[in-house]
């Protein structure tokens, strides 16, 4: 009964002992598209969600037609569940950040 006990309480001490889950790198097609928003000075934000096991990458491009407000799995390919990855999903966080300003001259 004292191993039983003892097996129990060391299951719950390792998963309570885990410091957080392991987010994964850019993928390289994602690296181009930030590489590309930088080049032209775009402002934007790309999050990253989890969302049934998976991770998926919300680009939002103001600038652009082509990358505005789309939802990308991790392979690079464009999710037909966006509304439900957002309102469901968890945001895991910023990858990328761009804010737009104005510059005045003086």
């Amino acid at each position: 009964m004292k191993k039983i006990i003892f097996v129990i309480l060391l299951s719950i001490f390792l998963v309570a002992c885990k410091k957080h889950e392991e987010i994964p790198e850019n993928p390289a097609w994602l690296n181009e598209i930030i590489a590309q928003m930088e080049t032209y000075n775009h402002p934007g934000i790309i999050y990253l969600y989890k969302w049934h096991w998976d991770y998926y990458y919300w680009i939002q491009d103001p600038l652009s037609s082509y990358y505005n407000y789309q939802i990308y799995n991790y392979n690079g390919e464009l999710s037909n569940e966006q509304d439900e990855i957002i309102h469901n999903g968890k945001m895991i966080k910023i990858v990328w950040q761009r804010v737009y300003t104005t510059y005045t001259s003086e």
